[in-house]
């Protein structure tokens, strides 16, 4: 079984910085339906991470979003990401974690789109 490793191929559970991580359950995955090369995963109590080889590095993809449960509210580690989906155009991404509703193009980080839901 290969490891999901991020930062450069640091293993994930180093790259979160000695916060223990029940089970780095894969919530969601969306593949970049041009290039099957390209993927983005949510893991629970990690993020979102980017792969654009396959898998072999991984880089965290979290800038914008928050995590209010943690000393710092906005880290580039540790939100739980409950849903990853993709737009119907394949323009942006969304996600839904325990602190807000985010979305994102592919150039830029998150941005809060909750106030585009409520």
């Amino acid at each position: 079984m290969t490891k999901l490793r991020a930062c450069g191929g640091v293993p994930l559970a180093d790259a979160v910085k000695g916060r223990e991580i029940a089970g780095a359950i894969i919530s969601a995955s969306v593949p970049d339906p041009s290039y099957n090369m390209k993927m983005d995963v949510a893991i629970c109590a990690a993020g979102v991470f980017y792969t654009e080889d396959g898998g072999r590095s991984w880089q965290p993809r979290n800038c914008g979003t928050r995590a209010d449960f943690l000393p710092d509210r906005h880290p580039e580690l540790g939100q739980c990401v409950h849903k990853l989906l993709p737009a119907a155009d394949g323009t942006r991404l969304y996600q839904q974690n325990h602190c807000d509703a985010h979305w994102k193009d592919f150039s830029r980080g998150w941005r809060d789109s909750a106030h585009m839901i409520r």
